[in-house]
């Protein structure tokens, strides 16, 4: 048991790097992921894939994280970290072809949507200026 802060923690408390869980602290596993993004945020979305029966595969929603766009590329940095070290030790994660082509589809639309965003607002031909 560890005391200090205000309050009493076990060791089970902690995640990596001794920061305290909340008492609400959720471990989720997801198998899926997608994202969306406006020009203030981007959400991320974790599912699991259910097998509904021969043929009928659904993914369910587990949890959705928004982050600010900083927060967002710094997460990306520790994960490319991550997935580096996993594949120097364990060999490298194979991607599907159609995972592959689904990545980069979502990509092309992405950017298309951004820039659309992005976009100032049309100018009004027909109006006067005083």
């Amino acid at each position: 048991m560890i005391t200090g802060g205000g309050g009493v923690f076990t060791p089970a408390a902690f995640a990596v790097g001794g920061i305290p869980r909340s008492s609400d602290f959720v471990d989720i596993y997801a198998n899926q992921v997608r994202l969306s993004v406006t020009v203030s945020d981007i959400s991320i979305m974790f599912s699991t894939i259910q097998d509904r029966g021969p043929g009928v595969i659904t993914p369910e929603d587990r949890a959705s994280i928004r982050l600010s766009p900083m927060t967002a590329k710094a997460f990306l940095k520790n994960l490319e970290m991550v997935v580096a070290a996993y594949e120097a030790v364990l060999g490298e994660i194979p991607v599907p072809p159609k995972a592959s082509k689904m990545i980069d589809e979502y990509y092309d639309g992405l950017t298309n949507m951004l820039a659309e965003q992005m976009a100032p607002p049309p100018q009004d031909d027909n109006a006067t200026s005083s």
